[in-house]
């Protein structure tokens, strides 16, 4: 076992630093086997001055998640486990004040030493007065780890200061999976009856393609039009990039159906969405098949902030999204002014003696009043006949028995926090 040969009470030479630098450009493996490996020498280290260079925390996670694929020879021990999630914890904690430090001597500060430990000639030619910062940076971390009771090498700062600018945080399902096992390891070893089970925060229940939006079937004509105005400029056909590109515009603009005025390169708002359904625009996907521009059409309405609003625009946008079969019989917008503009509205005045918009979206509910009728229309059915999902497991119970060569076998019960049927499985 080479593992124990990488363990030092005393900093590394130059020499063994590039050779121990070159495991870390190796760190990011994901074979089952490679994270029991990397976690072993991290466990080698914990002792040392020496911190691991790569995420402890996204091996052990890993690590976890792939149990049933690592070899024996390479399995930690329930010690080993423990240790770690230990010193994982530990590391967390570590985290918080170097990141309150960075926050409170401000992002120059940052850089500078940040400068330093990345640019070997930088480090070189650095002037006295950076050192001295760099330094002060380091006591500084290091006093506010003594005040929480932590014990920080130097490398754990550095590596700590990079993980955090790089933003290389565990995800929330990593850090409930790692509370889970190290309640799980502490029950293995108290043989306690039971463990709980963290889960990650669940997001709100969206039920968008069930969704009921008949205002556009609903509506009384011809009060249901009178005032709408939007924004839109058309374009024949868009390449991927563009369409990837509205895509985020959508989302990080958080874009309404009436149009964004000042971009006009993208299927925009609900005129752009409207001819993306219908095919009067066209958007190079994978291929020409218009089952993937319908699919692109529905994700970006969905991106819509006032999508859910049940206003008649979002109605028709809905109407068209469940019913891909009637995007091709839909009436088609066809803008006949005389000087095409940006902006469209659904009344007449001096200004505008034609309104486009207002004859499309009076088409658009006879249309779709009359499929209502035929029976064409598919409407969705309720909301209440689709079961909910059902709460996660919150505890798991341990029944320890004794078999015929006096091991300890353990039976799982998983312990339900919405019924109280019970799932039997062995470890």
């Amino acid at each position: 076992n080479l593992v124990n040969a990488i363990s030092s009470d005393a900093n590394y030479t130059d020499e063994e630093k590039q050779i121990f630098r070159l495991l870390k450009q190796v760190s990011k493996d994901c074979y089952p086997d490679a994270h029991a490996c990397f976690l072993r020498i991290s466990l080698i280290l914990m002792d040392s001055p020496i911190a691991s260079p790569w995420h402890v925390g996204l091996h052990m996670a890993k690590y976890i998640s792939k149990l049933g694929h690592i070899s024996g020879r390479c399995r930690l021990s329930v010690d080993e486990e423990e240790k770690l999630l230990a010193y994982i914890d530990e590391l967390a904690e570590k985290e918080k004040v170097v990141k309150d430090y960075m926050t409170s001597v401000g992002d120059a500060k940052v850089r500078t030493v940040l400068t330093l430990w990345v640019d070997q000639v930088a480090k070189i030619e650095a002037q006295l007065k950076d050192l001295q910062e760099e330094e002060e940076f380091i006591r500084g971390i290091s006093a506010l780890c003594r005040t929480e009771g932590l014990a920080i090498t130097r490398d754990e700062i550095i590596n700590l200061v990079i993980k955090i600018k790089d933003s290389h945080e565990l995800p929330e399902s990593f850090q409930c999976l790692l509370e889970t096992r190290m309640s799980y390891v502490k029950a293995i070893k108290n043989k306690s009856k039971s463990y709980k089970c963290s889960h990650p925060s669940r997001e709100p229940e969206s039920k968008w393609i069930i969704k009921k939006s008949l205002a556009a079937v609903n509506s009384e004509l011809p009060h249901a039009v009178e005032r709408i105005q939007l924004y839109y400029s058309r374009n024949v056909q868009y390449s991927l990039p563009t369409a990837l590109t509205s895509y985020q515009h959508v989302i990080s603009r958080k874009e309404r159906l009436k149009g964004d005025r000042a971009y006009r390169f993208s299927p925009s708002g609900f005129l752009g969405l409207y001819e993306l359904f219908t095919g009067t625009c066209k958007v190079q996907i994978v291929s020409k098949n218009p089952q993937y521009q319908h699919t692109y059409a529905t994700l970006l309405f969905q991106q819509m902030e006032d999508a859910r609003s049940g206003s008649l625009m979002a109605s028709i946008l809905t109407i068209l999204s469940q019913n891909p079969k009637l995007c091709k019989e839909a009436p088609r917008f066809k803008d006949d002014r005389p000087n095409i503009k940006v902006n469209h509205q659904s009344w007449v005045d001096v200004n505008n003696p034609k309104s486009p918009l207002r004859v499309l979206l009076v088409s658009a509910i006879e249309f779709f009043k009359a499929k209502m009728k035929s029976g064409e229309l598919i409407v969705p059915p309720e909301e209440d006949c689709f079961d909910t999902l059902r709460l996660p497991t919150t505890e798991i119970m341990l029944q320890w028995e004794d078999n015929n060569n006096n091991t300890n076998n353990i039976i799982q019960n998983e312990i339900q926090t919405n019924t109280s049927s019970k799932s039997f499985s062995k470890l």
